[in-house]
């Protein structure tokens, strides 16, 4: 009794299992089947969703090219020293040299040349500095701004020009400029002797 149940239940418990597997791949199948279709209607293939992202594209494009400018003179100014203190000084020219000469206020004038000059000398290009410095002086002639244009035209290897204005600068009375004066006097001395020797 116990072979004849053992025998019938091995048979029964394969067919089992078979119908378990068969039952499961099925299910897989199915389900492949239906995640293909449902790629294949989100992927962008058709003609109609290339020229819908097309057409996206033209109309998002202008708005992220185009940057804000900046509107007002301290705009400009707190811009360009930005670009100054980032290591961009190649930036300020483009920035201010079209408009500076528009500006009606001087001391926008000043500061705006005070930039300039300040991205020349950030260049390397101390000549090139001076000249931005010297309508500094023009719209703000205060000790210090002559110090700025003398040191400048000493650094710059122009030492005659330097040298008359570190004299204009010892011969100032105004006790308002907080430049060095004991370095001014120093100049005087070194340039005095190098020019004197120079001399035919």
């Amino acid at each position: 009794m116990i072979k004849r149940w053992s025998h019938v239940g091995i048979p029964l418990l394969i067919g089992f299992g078979v119908g378990i597997c068969l039952s499961l791949m099925l299910a897989v199948a199915l389900y492949a089947s239906r995640f293909n279709r449902l790629m294949t209607a989100t992927t962008p293939t058709s003609p109609a969703f290339t020229v819908t992202l097309v057409q996206e594209t033209e109309t998002i494009a202008p708005v992220t090219e185009t940057a804000k400018p900046p509107t007002s003179v301290e705009e400009l100014l707190a811009q360009a020293e930005a670009e100054i203190f980032e290591g961009e000084p190649e930036r300020v020219k483009d920035l201010l040299f079209p408009v500076i000469e528009n500006w009606a206020s001087s001391t926008n004038k000043a500061y705006g040349f005070k930039l300039l000059g300040d991205a020349e000398v950030a260049k390397g290009h101390p000549q090139l500095a001076v000249p931005y410095y010297e309508k500094v002086y023009f719209y703000d002639p205060t000790p210090d701004n002559l110090f700025t244009i003398a040191l400048t035209e000493d650094m710059g290897g122009d030492r005659c020009s330097a040298f008359k204005h570190y004299k204009e600068l010892d011969a100032w009375e105004d006790a308002s400029g907080t430049f060095d004066r004991d370095f001014v006097k120093s100049r005087i001395e070194d340039i005095g002797c190098s020019l004197v020797t120079k001399t035919p």
